[in-house]
């Protein structure tokens, strides 16, 4: 399992680079989101409470140069019947209010690929964020408060998650493992 992680981490690593040159470099940290590139590093051992069902994948979400929209990309491996998505607010270790519907489906058995993308607007908030502005949603992430979380039939709570953080940081910190 070790090595699975050492290697998953490897390729999110690269994903998370070629990720900056197809969609560009990102604006530096700051106050602002406006073309910031993020990404969930998403793994059944970051669940809440634990699920290590071997699970793990990653999203990536590019801010739009206007910062009213935010365009995503959920890819996950090793799940049983998925059955939603969400973008929640909270904490490394903390759960979290549903924020953002970025999935939901049916029972599709085991299931590996691109679970799922579009773009999100103020529109899609939903929760503590409903009524609110992309701004809001962009501070719970720049400031660590946001995850990914992927539901599933055996763990309708979560099977998976992730914080969101800038594809910069995510680089930097992974870009280490080998």
């Amino acid at each position: 399992m070790r090595s699975l992680s050492r290697r998953f981490m490897g390729v999110a690593a690269l994903v998370a680079v070629l990720g900056l040159f197809v969609v560009g470099a990102p604006v530096s940290a700051g106050t602002t989101a406006v073309g910031q590139d993020y990404v969930s590093i998403i793994s059944s051992g970051e669940e809440v409470p634990l699920t290590d069902t071997g699970t793990y994948g990653w999203a990536t979400y590019h801010v739009s140069d206007d910062g009213q929209s935010m365009a995503w990309t959920l890819w996950i491996n090793a799940i049983n019947d998925p059955i939603a998505a969400h973008i929640h607010v909270g904490g490394v270790g903390v759960n979290g209010p549903v924020v953002v519907l970025l999935y939901s489906g049916k029972n599709v058995g085991p299931f590996s690929g691109v679970m799922s993308s579009g773009t999100i607007t103020a529109k899609d908030l939903d929760g503590p964020l409903k009524g609110k502005t992309m701004a809001d949603l962009l501070s719970a992430i720049r400031s660590g408060n946001a995850y990914t979380n992927v539901h599933t039939v055996k763990h309708p709570g979560g099977e998976a998650r992730g914080q969101i953080h800038s594809a910069e940081a995510s680089t930097t910190s992974y870009g280490t493992i080998g």
